[in-house]
């Protein structure tokens, strides 16, 4: 039980730190009369970034990495992080209606670079996820 709870402690600061950036790139232009517009793209950018990092924390490491199988794990990688989160992250902003563009402007020349933004996004959660889950389990906490 006690090993449960450390773990869940080491969890803290990855929820604080994704919530302190996430309220920090979003609260750079709020639009006139939209008072929830900081807490809606706080909210998604928060499950964004740590939807990316815990499916490499618990789901791809843990099943591809740690057993030898580099292969899968590549090209579940690749998939995750250039086409699955960034059109996740890119809908759900559309959605709740705090994307700078719009559906066809997003499906343009015009959306590349929000694109570009959402896959280093979800690359460094990645990473983070993947440097995490490799650290904790050095030191026998995971």
């Amino acid at each position: 039980m006690e090993k449960k709870r450390v773990l869940l402690f080491l969890h803290i600061p990855v929820i604080l730190l994704a919530i302190l950036t996430a309220w920090f790139f979003s609260a750079d232009d709020v639009p006139e009369g939209r008072k929830w517009y900081t807490t809606l793209t706080t909210l998604v950018m928060v499950i964004w970034m740590l939807a990316s990092f815990y499916a490499f924390y618990s789901f791809l490491v843990p099943r591809y990495l740690k057993k030898d199988d580099r292969k899968h794990f590549w090209l579940w990688s690749l998939l995750f992080v250039l086409v699955v989160m960034p059109v996740l992250g890119m809908a759900m902003l559309l959605v709740t209606g705090t994307s700078a563009l719009g559906l066809s402007e997003t499906l343009s020349a015009e959306g590349l670079m929000p694109y570009v933004g959402s896959v280093i996004i979800t690359l460094v959660c990645s990473i983070l996820g993947v440097l995490y889950r490799l650290l904790l389990e050095r030191f026998h906490t995971a």
